[in-house]
């Protein structure tokens, strides 16, 4: 029987957004550094306000609507500082509340919410132009909040974001380390990768990472995993001091931390046992979405720990109800990647994954499949309702989802013909795409449920042909296997296998040999050549397989 490959699941942050917590900034902070900038009076047609009033009454306000109207009565008078605290308070509000009138019933409340918002954009736009005229006097501190305000905005502007960052990139030295944090930040929540710069910020904050709390931590990496950004030398002094907080991390902050790590495939078992330790008191006050991210992340990371996913399981048991469908995949995903059982988290877990399964995508349907086969659980109810939600889906199944999907299907004897015809119907115009292991695994799967279907097997060996010097020993013996129990004798398809198979004979397998051994004589192919080499092989090994017998 061929072993289970694993197909890594949709990241958490797909489903739902990922659940940043991130450390905003402070408007009124930039306004106490910058002693004597803009000190005096802010004039306009409508009169004078100190510089320090007008920065109170930006933080001041309540909604945008309120802050719109604030920058059109004074925005000639803003200064950096304003412009900055301006976007960020923004950033914090909900867009168009103030803009919105009580609507009486529903006619019109669609084009007044539209009008609301399009009033917002407008507003959010204005106040964007008002920083970016004034952007050369920009500072580290405005730069930061700026950029941090635009990301939370949308970033839609990309020529405003190159801009704030080539005015920050010869002043990153000069930021503090949450600024450094939030900016990373912003980068990646845009989904702006600007490689020159990140490494220059890398390079700005790598001797300030001692000043680093939590949140800057779990900012920053979650930021270089959003970004795909590998730096193994920075990530090394990263984990290193942030090891020293781990104890002041919240919850959020260590899914988020080793949701990165797992994502970066960054794998640091003392950092990592450190991170179990400092979790593990905490789960209680986990959320679901952040469960199910730090089973994943485990999971992922190769990283087994019995007692810390016991703990796991008995935080989630009584939240399994409000996890979400990829939540829910995800989890049985890791359970069945780490071999963690426990049959009565597993009755709950599948219980709440039944009525959400129409919402699960394809490979999560793939994924939840595979998994309960390598767990060995079988729940013929759950398995029925699964299949019924996956059949309508398994056009949009990639060849790896059909082919690992057939596998367990075999693995839990699971036998169901209109679903199996359905999959190697969507299968067939894929086949060229699998590689070796699926293709010994559909096959192994057909063979197992004794799904003969001839036209089937015939393209799937036109398939195979070509990628037979790739398979493993234990590929081939399996291939062998099927076709013989499927009664397909293809003499030129089995000429090519032995070819294939027979300077591979002494990596064989005690199982593997019997295997291959019993397929020749089932389908009476002669080839004495390979015979012989076939016992050469096999003679150091009889003991073994006589006691495998």
């Amino acid at each position: 029987m061929s072993e289970w490959q694993v197909v890594k699941p949709r990241r958490a942050r797909e489903e739902e957004k990922h659940q940043e917590e991130e450390e905003q900034p402070d408007e009124e902070e930039e306004e106490r550094k910058e002693e004597g900038e803009g000190q005096g009076e802010a004039s306009s047609s409508n009169g004078s306000i100190p510089a320090p009033q007008l920065t109170r009454e930006i933080i001041a306000c309540q909604t945008a609507g309120a802050l719109f109207k604030l920058a059109d009565k004074h925005g000639a008078s803003f200064n950096y500082i304003h412009s900055a605290a301006a976007l960020t308070r923004v950033a914090k509000l909900p867009l168009g509340v103030a803009a919105r009138s009580p609507v009486r019933g529903r006619a019109g409340q669609a084009g007044q919410a539209s009008a609301a918002e399009s009033k917002a954009k407008d507003g959010v736009r204005i106040l964007i132009q008002l920083a970016r005229e004034r952007l050369p006097r920009m500072q580290s501190q405005a730069l930061a909040n700026t950029l941090w305000a635009v990301s939370k905005l949308g970033g839609d502007d990309r020529a405003f974001v190159a801009a704030l960052l080539q005015r920050a990139g010869g002043r990153l030295p000069s930021f503090k380390a949450q600024e450094l944090a939030n900016t990373a930040w912003a980068l990646a929540n845009m989904g702006h990768n600007d490689t020159a710069f990140m490494y220059a910020l890398l390079a700005a904050a790598r001797p300030k990472l001692t000043n680093f709390n939590a949140q800057d931590f779990a900012n920053m990496v979650w930021a270089l995993a959003t970004l795909a950004f590998h730096s193994a030398p920075f990530m090394h002094d990263l984990l290193a001091a942030a090891a020293t907080k781990l104890p002041s991390f919240s919850a959020q902050n260590l899914a988020n931390t080793s949701w990165a790590l797992a994502t970066l495939g960054y794998n640091d078992n003392a950092f990592m046992s450190a991170l179990m330790a400092s979790a593990q008191p905490k789960l209680p006050s986990f959320g679901a979405s952040t469960l199910s991210n730090m089973a994943w992340a485990l999971a992922t990371l190769g990283y087994k720990n019995a007692a810390f996913m016991s703990a796991l399981v008995a935080s989630a048991q009584p939240k399994l109800s409000s996890f979400g469908a990829q939540a829910l995949a995800n989890t049985v995903w890791a359970l069945g990647t780490l071999g963690y059982k426990d049959k009565a988290f597993m009755v709950d877990l599948l219980v709440a994954a039944e009525t959400k399964l129409p919402s699960f995508n394809a490979q999560d349907l793939a994924n939840t499949v595979s998994a309960l086969a390598v767990l060995g659980y079988k729940d013929t109810t759950f398995m029925g309702a699964l299949l019924a939600a996956a059949k309508p889906k398994l056009r949009s199944y990639t060849a790896q989802n059909l082919a690992i999907t057939a596998w367990a299907i075999a693995k839990l004897h699971h036998n169901d013909a209109a679903f199996m015809g359905a999959l190697l119907m969507a299968a067939k115009p894929k086949l060229t795409s699998l590689d070796a292991h699926n293709l010994a695994n559909l096959a192994w799967a057909l063979a197992a449920l004794g799904h003969n279907d001839s036209a089937f097997i015939g393209s799937l060996l036109v398939a195979a042909k070509p990628k037979l010097k790739s398979y493993t020993p234990q590929d081939l013996a399996i291939t062998a296997w099927a076709l013989a129990t499927l009664g397909c004798n293809d003499a030129a398809f089995m000429g090519a296998l032995l070819v294939a198979a027979e300077p591979k004979l002494p990596a064989f397998s005690v199982q593997a040999l019997a295997n291959m051994a019993w397929a020749l004589a089932k389908m009476e192919h002669s080839d004495a050549a390979f015979m012989d080499a076939l016992v050469v092989a096999a003679t150091p090994k009889l003991p073994a397989l006589n006691t495998a017998a």
